[in-house]
């Protein structure tokens, strides 16, 4: 009896490796165009629109160009006690008026016969402790406020007076240069921008003498403070620096 033989398996063929059709190009050509455009849009949400123009939505920083400019620094020495327009008042008699700002210079006169003064006050009306003028008839003389940064903010000027009187208030950057040496015979202000150095000082009036250099930074610089006729040789700080003098006869610096 023959017992039939199975056929034997056919030998297995390799599958055959398919070449990427037009289709598959299609959708990985897709995936990368959608990576590269929120690669793009990352990009611009951290770096800002650098077009400089805002769009509807857009937030002020990526509105602004990069590259703009910040606005300039006041270069000034002086510019630390503010600037505004000098103002000029005239009048007769009692009288209070605004000030322009925190510190300046006060050029004033009067023509009288009684006591005439110059208060600065704060909001509530009490001394800053500026008194810059106290004295009995006639007047002419520079003085400053706001210098010595203690008190309330300076807000009134109050002026005492029986005649007619002028007041001229500036920036304290408008007073004149100190350069070499100096004198009158009334209060005056000045800027001084030199080195350390000494200062021969003379008076020859009879009240009080006081010279006070006030640093950019650091305490005040009282360098006279007399009675009378004076004499004498004291230092002087660095600038830049306001220096006042309070005087009622023929002084001289330098």
């Amino acid at each position: 009896m023959t017992v039939p033989v199975p056929p034997p398996f056919p030998t297995p063929v390799p599958p055959v490796k398919k070449k990427p059709g037009a289709k598959q190009w299609i959708i990985l050509g897709g995936v990368v165009v959608i990576v590269v455009c929120l690669c793009g849009a990352l990009a611009k949400s951290i770096l800002g629109d650098d077009s400089g123009n805002g769009q509807a939505g857009d937030s002020p920083s990526s509105a602004r160009p990069a590259d703009a400019a910040e606005p300039p620094e006041d270069s000034s020495s002086y510019g630390e006690y503010g600037t505004f327009d000098a103002m000029d008042e005239k009048g007769r008699g009692d009288s209070v008026l605004t000030l322009p700002g925190k510190a300046a210079v006060v050029t004033a006169t009067h023509k009288g016969s009684a006591n005439f003064s110059l208060s600065v006050l704060d909001a509530e009306n009490e001394p800053t402790g500026d008194l810059l003028a106290n004295t009995i008839g006639g007047y002419t003389g520079v003085t400053a406020y706001g210098l010595r940064g203690l008190g309330n903010e300076p807000k009134f000027l109050e002026i005492k007076a029986d005649g007619a009187w002028t007041v001229k208030i500036a920036p304290i950057g408008s007073a004149p240069k100190l350069d070499g040496s100096t004198g009158g015979d009334s209060d005056a202000v000045y800027l001084y921008e030199g080195g350390a150095t000494t200062w021969k000082a003379t008076y020859s009036g009879a009240g009080n003498f006081t010279v006070v250099q006030y640093p950019e930074s650091g305490f005040p610089n009282l360098a006279v403070n007399e009675i009378g006729k004076y004499e004498g040789t004291v230092v002087v700080k660095s600038g830049p620096s306001v220096v006042t003098v309070n005087a009622d006869g023929k002084w001289r610096l330098g």
